[in-house]
């Protein structure tokens, strides 16, 4: 049987205010259509990744095309998140392929 908390969660760090690690998780992102694209989208492109580290170059190739069409991003894209920087804008071309589709 589940116990039910009687207090508040703490959802903010002491020092800086902002959101915790867990509060973030909370909002259920990874439930809606767009957050399943995204881990889908990462998924695939790891396995580019690892298909490209073997020699495997037609899988890697597959995968990355599927990658980036799960996460509807442009090549310009795809480079930048194999680096890890984040997307903070969506390109014009994205955008224009995104309506199309």
């Amino acid at each position: 049987m589940a116990t039910y908390r009687r207090y508040a969660r703490k959802t903010r760090t002491r020092w800086t205010g902002k959101r915790s690690r867990s509060s973030q998780r909370v909002t259920g992102f990874a439930a809606t259509p767009a957050g399943k694209h995204r881990k889908l989208g990462a998924l695939l492109l790891r396995l580019a990744r690892r298909a490209k580290a073997i020699g495997n170059r037609s899988h890697a190739a597959a995968m990355s095309k599927l990658g980036r069409r799960a996460l509807a991003l442009s090549r310009t894209e795809v480079r930048l998140w194999r680096q890890g920087k984040a997307l903070q804008k969506r390109s014009y071309a994205t955008h224009r392929a995104l309506r199309a589709w």
